[in-house]
């Protein structure tokens, strides 16, 4: 069986936002639900339905549908890696 390798995109996104601004990320990490492991640090950035995804370097919401088949209300589906293409944005808050 392969290891699944984790990014670090993450942490460089929220160390350096101006410089991912309308990038497009490809981001390998754990599905954290509605932040069921309290690791962003922060409120949903949009909507409460925004989710967390966390990789090796840190974990930052996702606004948008989550991972079919994941519940975000489970701590059993913080453990699932999933694959994320995403587009950085940045709210009114930073």
């Amino acid at each position: 069986m392969t290891a699944t390798l984790l990014t670090n995109v993450i942490g460089e996104i929220i160390n350096h936002p101006d410089q991912f601004i309308g990038q497009q990320v490809d981001v390998i990490g754990y599905f954290r639900g509605w932040d069921l492991l309290q690791e962003a640090q922060t409120s949903p950035p949009v909507t409460r339905s925004d989710w967390v995804i966390a990789d090796s370097s840190g974990a930052i919401y996702v606004t948008g549908i989550g991972p079919q088949g994941l519940d975000p209300a489970s701590k059993e589906a913080t453990t699932k890696i999933i694959h994320l293409v995403a587009t950085v944005q940045q709210n009114q808050n930073g």
